[in-house]
């Protein structure tokens, strides 16, 4: 029994450690491989947006009211969300709803 729970406290060090090691290999490259997917995909969702997909058009707003793989643009943020809305987006016109109440008209 005592080389069964020896066995078992190895093999959960082994555990830790292995995670331990995978985390830190995230941390250092997930940061540069994440940026340069989400500059990706703002491409695309911009892209998307100019064709009229109402949720390109709704994460395209997302992407550019907080800065998300580039710049902040608020105006073209604002027009992507009216333009969701007015396909009857629900996330968009929820949004708006949200906007308007706690900013104001």
């Amino acid at each position: 029994k005592k080389e069964h729970l020896k066995w078992i406290r190895q093999e959960r060090k082994r555990l830790i450690d292995s995670k331990n090691q995978q985390s830190n290999l995230n941390n250092n490259c997930n940061s540069t491989i994440m940026q340069e997917n989400l500059i990706k995909a703002r491409e695309w969702f911009l892209k998307s947006a100019q064709q009229n997909y109402p949720i390109a058009l709704f994460f395209a707003y997302i992407m550019l009211s907080k800065g998300i793989g580039g710049e902040k643009d608020l105006d073209q943020a604002n027009k992507f969300l009216l333009s969701a809305a007015n396909f009857d987006f629900i996330p968009a016109i929820h949004q708006l709803g949200l906007d308007y109440y706690t900013l104001g008209d």
